[in-house]
């Protein structure tokens, strides 16, 4: 559904993604794991299109899309969840989610139906999104990101610096999007395993380049990624 093929970005002059190659099927979870600094969050924001790319191809659904800018690619069905600063913390629960969906004929409906599915936060629909805790903010911040029906939804490590309980609850919200059709490109710095034991494929990326693909089981069998993410392999 989506492919970033010998990828290479950055910021202005400064080169970050070295030739970059991904896929993400359709309806498919893939991660992507890595050291701070390997380029996970660059990556990202290249297949949002919120940077350019200097060289290489992005295809979404058999389409180039390189050149096109951040407003296609959400007209298309991809969907950003930044790691911080992913809901509107002076808006209410509530208006979080009925402005993601304010394009949708059963907007209202569907923002109602959003807030019900989220146990933590149901009954706090009139609290302010910037009074939540981390754990909630990205719980609401993924909940207001599939209100949009996006094909594709790109998560900057929506599980780093949350409580063991926190991260579980996400990365179950995450993998009900998955089983109801929406594909998911899961970046990740932190509890690896937590999202290893929800995708189909994973990628390993260090210093811009990637450096391993496969399996998710082939990671965690023997220290295999600690060994990676050490230098050691």
């Amino acid at each position: 559904m989506l492919e970033a093929r010998d990828v290479r970005a950055g910021f202005g002059r400064l080169e970050v993604l070295h030739g970059v190659s991904i896929g993400v099927p359709d309806g498919g979870a893939v991660a992507i794991l890595g050291p701070n600094g390997a380029g996970k969050s660059t990556l990202l924001k290249v297949l949002a299109r919120q940077l350019p790319i200097l060289s290489g191809e992005l295809v979404l659904a058999g389409r180039s899309y390189g050149a096109e800018d951040a407003t296609w690619a959400a007209r298309h069905g991809i969907a950003l969840v930044p790691q911080t600063e992913n809901v509107f913390r002076d808006l209410s629960v509530r208006e979080n989610l009925r402005l993601s969906a304010m394009r949708r004929a059963d907007g209202a409906a569907a923002s109602e139906e959003a807030l019900a599915r989220l146990p933590e936060l149901a009954a706090r629909g009139d609290q302010l999104a910037g009074s939540l805790s981390g754990g909630e903010r990205q719980m609401l911040a993924i909940a207001a990101a599939l209100l949009l029906q996006p094909r594709l939804l790109l998560l900057d490590e929506p599980t780093t610096g949350l409580a063991p309980k926190a991260a579980e609850a996400t990365a179950e919200t995450i993998a009900a999007a998955t089983r109801a059709g929406t594909a998911v490109l899961w970046v990740v710095e932190q509890m690896h395993e937590l999202a290893l034991r929800r995708v189909q494929h994973a990628y390993v990326m260090e210093a811009g380049q990637v450096q391993f693909e496969g399996a998710p089981q082939e990671l965690m069998e023997n220290g295999r990624l600690e060994r990676m993410l050490l230098h050691r392999a």
